[in-house]
């Protein structure tokens, strides 16, 4: 309500972190599940190969947030082993959607997916991570030389993606 004084930082913390895990877990079964119906072994090396490169940074981002969040001990264990059962229940349910639908999308089933993991990432980057980094309306050039940096890194890696899809296709 307006007039209404913010809730409490260790609540704002708390729901940013709940906010975090839960698309990030989105996230992951869907890059997964994308894994799975991977038309190709070119498209599935890719794709690991980016699951890969992206997922340790994840794991740290959502480990931080669970730290600020006062998380500690069995709690914090609890959440992160949740965490980790997306990625296996995602190629579970893949493989089954594969099997019950392959035929009738073909690639339309892996492009669908594909699209859904890279929006899920987006939307964690552009509305978890990046406004956390910089809230306190301080961002140092360093901050921004490094986002700028992971954008150039990503746009190259795009690039890179797309020869490798040229030559192999």
């Amino acid at each position: 309500p307006a007039g209404a004084p913010p809730p409490p930082a260790e609540a704002q913390t708390s729901g940013s972190a709940a906010m975090l895990l839960g698309a990030l877990s989105v996230h992951s079964m869907l890059e997964t599940m994308a894994l799975a119906v991977a038309r190709s072994k070119s498209a599935a090396a890719l794709l690991a190969g980016s699951i890969a490169l992206h997922q340790p940074a994840e794991s740290l981002a959502l480990v931080v947030a669970l730290l600020r969040a006062g998380l500690r001990g069995p709690k914090l264990l609890r959440l992160l082993l949740l965490f980790t059962a997306m990625g296996p229940l995602g190629c579970v349910a893949g493989l089954g959607l594969h099997a019950r639908f392959g035929k009738l999308f073909g690639g339309a089933l892996d492009g669908a997916l594909i699209a859904l993991t890279a929006g899920t990432f987006v939307y964690v980057g552009a509305t978890e991570v990046v406004p956390e980094e910089f809230e306190d309306g301080a961002a140092s050039r360093a901050k921004v030389v490094a986002l700028l940096l992971g954008v150039a890194t990503i746009l190259g890696l795009a690039r890179v993606a797309d020869l490798l899809e040229a030559r192999a296709g």
